[in-house]
């Protein structure tokens, strides 16, 4: 809970954007300047982990926190971590992604893999039914 232990050492208003120090407390340990506008739920952290790793720094939390913005902004949520990011990945290989209107590829996907992963361990185990994979495959 690396959040809870961080607190806004300066704060400063430049118009709609205000501009924060953020550091750990009771620490020497690096402060970093995170800049945030209440209005347009935006921050910007100098540690710059949202812009490589894809998810907000604990920084940007605090100073969300502090803006009184209790949810993360839909700008910050990637698809990458989403349950949509599955779907990419799918029509990657040439599979539809268009489910039954039951339960969607990705789903159907999740399910079978196991179950094809079981019999896959079985007939490898298998040394007749093995080769007689190999020879229908011919």
């Amino acid at each position: 809970m690396k959040t809870l232990s961080l607190v806004i050492k300066e704060r400063n208003e430049m118009g709609i954007l205000r501009e924060y120090v953020v550091g750990s407390f009771g620490t020497n340990d690096p402060k970093y300047k995170v800049t945030g506008g209440p209005s347009n739920e935006v921050v910007n952290c100098a540690c710059n982990h949202f812009e490589t790793v894809g998810i907000l720094c604990c920084h940007a939390l605090k100073v969300l926190d502090n803006l009184d913005i209790k949810l993360i902004p839909s700008a910050y949520i990637l698809k990458r971590w989403t349950r949509e990011a599955r779907d990419g990945i799918l029509e990657k290989h040439g599979l539809d992604t268009q489910g039954n209107g039951d339960m969607n590829v990705t789903d159907r996907y999740r399910e079978v893999c196991p179950k094809f992963v079981k019999i896959a361990v079985k007939g490898s185990r298998a040394h007749k039914l093995f080769g007689d994979m190999n020879l229908a495959r011919r």
